[in-house]
This record gives C-alpha cells, structure tokens and sequence, in this order.
C-alpha cells in the first residue's frame, strides 16, 4: 500500500497549496474542523482506562452515546483483541479468557484466530494504554489516507463535505473510544475499490489486494464485495487473490486449534440473540419496533425472519451488481456494504463509521456522473449519519449502571433513536441503487474489464470543475 500512499500524499499536497491560494473561506473551514478532530481526540485518548462510576475525566463525546455511557470502556473491543493475543503468545486459544489484570474490562473476543495472532499479539506486549493509543494513531492514518484518496478523485463539493464530515464523524469519535475495527475494514474495502478502478500498474493492484485482505481479516464483512469486484478483470484478480490470501493467513489457527472453528462459526454466523436495545440503530430493529411494538415476536420466529432478511437482501443486491450495466466497481462495492449494514441485526452506533465510508464512495461516483439528485441524497444522508443521534435528549439519567436506558420509554421514543440511523442508511441505498441501475439491467458482463469513461484517466488528470 506505501507506492499509492506516497503518491497520494504528494497529490494531496499540490491539492492543498491550491485550494489555500484559490478558496481561503474553505481553507479556514477545513482548518477548523481538523482543529476540532485533534482536540475530541486528545480527550478521547486522555481518558483513563478504567474511570470511576461518576468520573469526570471522561471524553467530550461520553454524553452524546449510548455505547459510551452505558456500556463498558474505554477501548473494550481492542482490549479484546489485546486479551487475545497475549492467549495466542501463551500457546492458548484467541478465544479463551484468562484474567488480566493488568489490563482494562474487555468483551469477549470474537475476531478470526489469525487477526489475535497478527496484530494482537504484537500488541499486547506494550502497555495496554500504548496499545490502544498506538492502535488509535494507526486508525488516523487510515482515516488521513481515506480523505486524501476520496478528494483526489472528487471536485470541489464532495472534496470538501467529505473532509469535514469524516473529520467530525460522531461515529468514527465512538469508534475510537470502543477500539472498534468498523471504521478500518470499510475504510480499507473502499481504498481497495478505488486503487483497482482508478489507478493502474501493479504496484496500485497489490496495494489492492493488501488492503482488501486486511479488510477481510480485520471483520469478514467486507468479503460481500466481491461480485463488484467480479465484475472487470482486474477487479476479479484483485478479489481473488485477496480472498486466496485471506485463507491462506486464516486457515493455520483453526488448523492449530481446531475447536476455534466452531467456536467463531457460533459467535458469528449462528441465528441472532439480543441486542434489540438503545444501543441498535439496525433497520431490523426498526422493524421489530413498529411491528412489535410490546416485544411480541416469539424468538425463534424473529431469528427465522432476520436471517431470510440479511441473506435475502445481501444475495438480491449483489445479483443486481453484477447484472447492472453501470461498470463502476466502487459503486457496486460501495452498495454491497450498505447492503450489509442494512441487513444486519446487530447494528450499533460505531457501525455508521464504516457506512459514512461507503456513502461518500457512492457520493464520489454520482458527482463524477452528473447525478445530481442522487448526489444531495448521499450527502444529506452522510451529514445524518455523522452527527449525533437523539441519544443525549432521551437519556436524561446517564446513569452508566443501567444496560438499556430505554426499557421505561414509550416505543415512539426508541423508533426514533434506531431510525436517526437506519432510515439515513436505506436513502442512501436506493440512492446507491438507483445510480446503479440508470443505466439498466442485463446478463452478467463478468470479467468484461469496462470502466466509466471518467475513470479511465489518472486521477491526477482529471478536471477538478468548481
């Protein structure tokens, strides 16, 4: 990934002299939003590991989130992957939980085998604050890298909106403080997405395929890209590879222990339990909610449901990526993980991370594109799923020792927290879907190696219209 990266950031550089000599308004705005991202998260990094029930040392986001008031942390979901990897370094299972106590509360671990060896183990042989400090410095480049790369490809609107939403992304705030790997598996999807379709030469392909594997062995998710990726020869070798690659780190820890098997198939891919709570902002929930108002699903019917749902939906969608006549691979890979986001039961706030990602990628193509309307969708929908939700106006107690602040409330009040999120996420799908599919539907064109006649060129050499 390092020969994109260093080209980038020499693009990215001209691109800054230029909008500071040409756009000194934007200059000042962008400035002021990057000054806010370094502050919120100075705050975030500062807190202490374990605060008292009634701190005060507390981030500056502690009250606009569910996950941070009401559920463990700071950094509970990397402490996860650190408590595995000092298991892995024992000779033990990722998945076995030993005390720590040197170390924060952590969640159980429920990653691949491979990602505890690879990147916790490492990790878990620093302090656990460094850790997870060292674990937050390496999300910020990714995030650097994914601002650059989305307005080196974009005019001025989108360059700009983009910038500052992920900048002062709620989510990805939330996403730091968890220590959670969202962000970093859509972020890096995407990255592959775009090093395949706009950039040529090989190098450009095997950062391509470094990232999109890493993607995948941070969360599995993102491997509901590939048909996009099908879709063009590159794009297949990309895939491919990527995928062969993931196998190939993935498969010796189950090897090893092969009880992990079963025990990260069960975590994982087994019929839906719980979570329908303040802290899901999932469509299914939504539609629980409105449906259900009084919790009448029996469990098994419900789990029966949210499973032809997710897999309905996740199949449908990637069959109309591949039999669209639109040729862009990011857009197809970019509805792929909307696709995702939406059919999944267990959709928390950090999630939106990723999803304001994808959202911007589609934002990127329909401005490229002329799609005007579809355009100030996507960034009216990014701009929701940025900000806050209602969180803080429902909650009024904070009270850290409750699990589901929302167990008093009237069922028009939790509707309306799960949909600040989960409408914003179906706009910009059929947003996604409706560029897709302008150009209509036919027989499968895989491995036709067609492109958007924009995307032909470098991305340097394209006009940047005002």
């Amino acid at each position: 990934m390092l020969g994109p990266l260093r080209r980038s950031l020499a693009e990215i550089a001209t691109l800054l002299r230029s909008l500071v000599r040409r756009h000194p308004g934007i200059s000042v705005l962008l400035a002021a939003a990057f000054g806010a991202h370094v502050a919120v998260i100075v705050s975030i990094a500062g807190q202490p590991l374990e605060p008292s029930r009634y701190s005060t040392a507390r981030a500056w986001i502690w009250p606009l989130h569910n996950d941070t008031v009401h559920r463990r942390g700071p950094g509970a979901d990397f402490f996860a992957l650190y408590e595995a990897g000092r298991s892995v370094r024992r000779g033990h299972s990722a998945y076995d939980r030993e005390p720590m106590p040197e170390a924060p509360h952590a969640y159980a671990y429920r990653y691949l085998p491979a990602l505890a060896s690879g990147v916790g183990a490492p990790l878990s042989r620093l302090a656990p604050k460094h850790a997870w400090w060292l674990w937050i410095a390496l999300l910020e480049v990714l995030l650097a890298t994914t601002i650059a790369q989305i307005a080196l490809l974009s005019r001025r609107r989108v360059t700009v909106w983009a910038s500052v939403l992920l900048l002062l992304s709620s989510p990805y705030f939330l996403e730091l403080h968890m220590g959670q790997f969202t962000f970093a598996s859509c972020a890096l999807a995407v990255l592959a997405a775009i090093w395949t379709e706009f950039r040529g030469g090989r190098t450009s392909a095997a950062a391509a395929i470094a990232a999109f594997a890493s993607a995948a062995l941070l969360k599995v998710f993102p491997l509901v890209t590939l048909p996009a990726f099908a879709r063009t020869a590159r794009g297949a070798a990309v895939g491919a590879l990527a995928a062969v690659a993931v196998g190939a780190v993935a498969l010796p820890g189950f090897a090893l222990h092969p009880d992990d098997w079963e025990t990260f198939r069960r975590i994982n891919f087994s019929a839906p339990v719980g979570g329908l709570d303040a802290g899901n902002y999932g469509l299914s929930y939504v539609a629980h909610l409105l449906l259900a108002p009084e919790g009448g699903w029996a469990e098994e019917s419900w789990q029966r449901l949210v499973l032809v749902w997710q897999w309905g939906l996740l199949f449908s969608t990637a069959g109309l990526v591949v039999m669209a006549r639109h040729p862009g691979l990011l857009l197809g890979a970019a509805t792929l993980l909307l696709a995702h986001f939406l059919s999944y039961v267990h959709v928390w706030e950090h999630h939106m991370s990723g999803a304001l990602v994808a959202v911007l990628a589609a934002a990127l193509v329909a401005e490229r594109e002329g799609e005007r309307g579809a355009l100030a969708v996507l960034l009216a929908c990014g701009t929701l799923l940025a900000l806050p939700t209602p969180f803080w106006l429902l909650d009024s107690a904070l009270d850290p020792r409750v699990w589901d602040p929302s167990t008093g409330w009237p069922s028009w009040q939790r509707a309306l927290l799960a949909s600040s999120k989960a409408l914003p996420l179906l706009l910009a799908f059929g947003a996604c879907l409706w560029v897709l599919l302008r150009q209509g539907v036919g027989a499968p064109r895989l491995l036709s190696g067609s492109q958007p006649d924009w995307a032909a060129s470098p991305p340097a050499a394209l006009p940047r219209r005002d």
